[in-house]
């Protein structure tokens, strides 16, 4: 790899933190192989540190963001060294190349760095977090009931790793079989990292067990002890609450030790990667119950929850813990999932949780429904968010989310975590015959147990978003999967599936895959459900994936025939609902030009720019069935994340604080007419796409009478009209 080293700095006396902030301007293409990331070092005790990167997460990046932005990392263990130094890398890794073994030394790639900002603060060191955003317990469907490949005595995990493979308690865990469905989607236990300048080595944490992976491929408890714990001071901790869907409660706090995942006694004492080990069920609960006689579905041994049941929920937030007593917490991964739903009171205090780090076994129970709405007497709901985008929205706000619940709208959200190519996703890891991204890679997919039948049983609408995402989310996985799930004939009259998908890449990533990357099922996904064939402005002289005037409009304003409230069941009149997307902030943004194809119309469009009028939204509603009957497949796609959208053009200056939070109403609007255009089973009538809507976005939309519901199909059960808060929830303080 090639690196550039900064100069040495010295680090003054009575440091408490030193945090380290660069401008960066990145084009590494996720298929090129090329990676970027920073390292430090620091001079202590007459020698220099190993370097290390200075995320205290790790993690690499690799994106193409044409543009300057800020990055930097607190670097925690030089706070009380002599000096420090940092340099930034660009590395070939050939697991990431487009044939996983050649970076593409054939194009120019860049980073470009500037204004490197050291900030000094004196007084007492805390320790520093550090959470990659891949690295937290995934959303999951698995709730030990399913069985599948490797999973045929209940409860048990399905897939490469799963549960029967475990015949030998001596096997590490780690790497074959899996009993639980706390995991991330790289490995079965959590991990996280605490870093202080204290002690060299990661010596100076308060931690008193760890494990040693030279002792029973270390799985072994207590494999080594820390003669150097204070006990006058607590332990590093996972601090956690559980749902339970039973009862619709929480249970009251319990919190775990955390042990450092791997203590080398070779020489001196060294924790690894300064990272700890979170497994489910914790290591110090053997034996023990739920704490105040809580259960879970009537179950209140530790023992006996491995698997968490459907409906479960596990918040959870990280306490770190030095040799002098300094604590410190952290309430999200590096990467902020901004949860706002069920914030808590935090223990001993009356204060509410910043954030919250939440897993949920899907799909989700609710309390009933309230009386005379659509969802009364109901406990679930058939709305799935995908929320590609997790932990990755900007300006602060989960945008779907908040407009859902704006509109007192019941969705089931699968965190998809911030690691690439992971496997995370709805679809699972790789499927036979595709090349993996990483070996390890385990969530199960569609071959290894009944996800997408039970999908179709549970949700007739998902949402999915990738907002300023360059890499896919749909895998090749992810794209069976959503296909099967969508195009597969159902029962006749069923009631119809409908999907909604937006991006400022999304379906340029989906459709123009790079040299050597195989994406067949990711092409018949954009074009058999999305009626996508392409991503190409007309205007021959524009690049690929960005619409003619990326360049010369930075601010286009959308003509949106299909959320026009008039729409239904055909497009409204132009002009009858415009709203400005923001491609300046943090732009500039290239929007997707869409090419409609198989059944598929163009729905919105961009202004006229290089003498044409590109794409921005495709709407397509199809018929999978035969006999032909009354339910559809009905898509809409948006060549623009949703979080950009904003109001009518100049109704709030563009250099106003709050501009890159406006357009709340007009994101509800175009999720309003997606919503109820999906109708439920019918065996008469007509089919509309898009379909009327009452003119009351806030209403209760089971008593409303414009929705023509006699003629066009019954709303789906997914709103509560009492849960609408008709404006943006913002995150608690």
């Amino acid at each position: 790899f090639n690196s550039i080293v900064s100069c040495t700095f010295p680090v003054p006396p009575g440091t408490a933190d030193i945090t380290a902030l660069w401008g960066e301007y990145m084009n590494l293409p996720h298929t090129s192989g090329y990676v970027q990331y920073a390292e430090y070092r620091y001079y202590k005790d007459g020698s220099w540190s190993n370097w290390q990167n200075t995320s205290a997460g790790g993690g690499v990046h690799t994106s193409v963001i044409d543009q300057w932005v800020v990055d930097g990392d607190p670097l925690a263990a030089a706070v009380q060294a002599d000096s420090v130094q940092i340099r930034w890398n660009i590395q070939c890794v050939p697991a990431l190349a487009a044939d996983r073994t050649n970076c593409d030394n054939n194009t120019q790639y860049a980073v470009l760095y500037d204004d490197l900002f050291l900030q000094i603060t004196t007084g007492v060191p805390a320790p520093v977090i550090g959470i990659f955003p891949g690295s937290v317990a995934q959303s999951t469907f698995v709730d030990g009931t399913m069985t599948g490949l490797n999973c045929n005595v209940t409860p048990c995990w399905p897939g490469v790793r799963g549960s029967d493979l475990q015949t030998n308690p001596n096997i590490d865990v780690s790497r074959s079989a899996v009993k639980d469905n706390f995991n991330s989607p790289y490995g079965d236990s959590l991990t996280m990292a605490f870093v202080t300048g204290l002690r060299k080595n990661g010596m100076g944490i308060n931690w008193q067990h760890g494990y040693d992976r030279t002792v029973g491929g270390g799985l072994t408890p207590l494999a080594r002890t820390n003669g150097a714990f204070n006990p006058a001071f607590d332990t590093p901790r996972a601090i956690y609450r559980i749902y339970d869907p039973a009862t619709n409660g929480w249970s009251p706090w319990d919190s775990t030790a955390l042990d450092p995942s791997n203590v080398s006694v070779a020489g001196d004492t060294v924790i690894i990667d300064s990272e700890y080990r979170l497994n489910w069920p914790p290591r110090d609960k053997t034996g023990l119950n739920l704490p105040g006689g809580f259960t879970i579905n009537g179950v209140g041994a530790y023992g006996s929850l491995a698997f968490l049941p459907r409906g479960s929920r596990l918040q959870y937030y990280f306490k770190a813990v030095d040799i002098n007593g300094g604590v410190s917490y952290q309430f999200t991964t590096d990467a902020r999932g901004r949860e706002v739903e069920d914030l808590p009171t935090l223990p001993g205090s009356a204060n509410i949780a910043p954030d919250i780090i939440e897993f949920n076994v899907l799909p989700r129970k609710y309390p009933v429904g309230t009386v005379g709405s659509l969802v009364a007497g109901r406990t679930d709901t058939p709305v799935l968010n995908l929320d590609g985008t997790y932990s990755g929205w900007s300006a602060g706000q989960d945008p779907v989310t908040a407009a859902l619940r704006g509109m007192g709208v019941r969705a089931d959200r699968y965190r998809f975590l911030q690691g690439l190519g992971s496997g995370g996703n709805v679809g699972g890891h790789e499927l036979l015959g595709d090349r993996p991204d990483r070996l390890s890679n385990y969530f199960p997919n569609i071959d290894e147990y009944g996800i997408v039948d039970s999908l179709r049983s549970w949700y007739r609408i998902i949402i999915q978003s990738s907002h300023l995402r360059t890499p896919t989310v749909f895998d090749e996985s992810d794209a069976q999967a959503i296909n099967n799930w969508a195009a597969l004939p159902t029962n006749s009259n069923d009631g119809d599936r409908c999907i909604f998908f937006s991006g400022d890449d999304g379906f340029n990533a989906l459709v123009n895959q790079p040299v050597g990357v195989p994406g067949p099922r990711q092409l018949n996904l954009a074009s058999n459900v999305f009626g996508v064939s392409n991503v190409t402005t007309l205007a021959p002289s524009a690049a690929k994936g960005a619409w003619a005037g990326t360049v010369s409009n930075a601010f286009p304003t959308i003509d949106d025939r299909f959320a026009a409230q008039a729409s239904g069941p055909g497009l409204a009149a132009a002009g009858s609902f415009t709203y400005e997307v923001d491609g300046g902030c943090p732009g500039p943004n290239r929007f997707d030009p869409l090419t409609a194809t198989g059944g598929g119309f163009a729905s919105a469009t961009y202004p006229i720019a290089a003498s044409v009028t590109d794409v921005g939204s495709v709407a397509k509603s199809s018929e999978f069935d035969t006999p032909t009957d009354f339910d559809q497949v009905k898509s809409l796609a948006y060549g623009f994340s949703i979080q950009h959208v904003r109001g009518a053009a100049g109704a709030i200056p563009r250099t106003a604080a709050n501009y890159v939070r406006s357009g709340v109403q007009n994101r509800m609007q175009i999720l309003y007419k997606f919503l109820t255009g999906c109708r439920g089973a019918r065996s008469a009538g007509s089919a509309c796409w898009p379909c009327p809507t009452d003119a009351t976005m806030m209403s209760n939309w089971a008593a409303a009478t414009g929705f023509n519901t006699a003629t066009y199909g019954p709303l789906m059960p997914i709103q509560d009209f009492t849960k609408a808060t008709g404006i943006e929830v913002e995150e608690a303080s």
